[in-house]
């Protein structure tokens, strides 16, 4: 099992979604941390993802393969 997260995944982390977003990590962490993103942020114990297709509707971008559209 593979545990380098994958382009293709269906989720991405919130520095990748800092850097889609263009504002800081620590931006998006706080703002996760406050449910305050305008995407659902979903929960593994302390880990945070959000859903990929959720941020490239609000983006209005493709974030596959780790490249903005």
């Amino acid at each position: 099992m593979a545990t380098k997260e994958s382009s293709t995944s269906l989720t991405m982390t919130i520095p990748e979604f800092a850097k889609a977003a263009n504002i800081s990590p620590g931006l998006a962490y706080d703002l996760a941390r406050k449910d305050d993103l305008p995407v659902k942020v979903i929960h593994f114990g302390r880990r945070m993802l959000l859903s990929r297709r959720a941020v490239d509707e609000l983006l209005g971008t493709s974030t596959q393969n780790g490249a903005l559209a």
